[in-house]
């Protein structure tokens, strides 16, 4: 029965998450860096921004 609710229903509709992400240059002075992704939900959006897909260098301390 809960197969069949799930076919009639389909997949969730994506809207919209704005996923923010703050590193070291936020010492700085610096905004951080906001992306907005449409997803079904955030453990779906995370993936799905360009900053997952960025690696990350290694920063100097000061």
């Amino acid at each position: 029965m809960l197969e069949r609710l799930a076919d009639l229903v389909g997949p969730p509709t994506p809207r919209a998450f704005t996923l923010t992400f703050a590193g070291r240059e936020r010492h700085e002075g610096q905004a951080p860096t906001r992306f907005v992704v449409n997803a079904a939900n955030l453990d779906d959006a995370a993936p799905a921004s360009p900053a997952a897909r960025t690696p990350i260098a290694p920063t100097p301390h000061h």
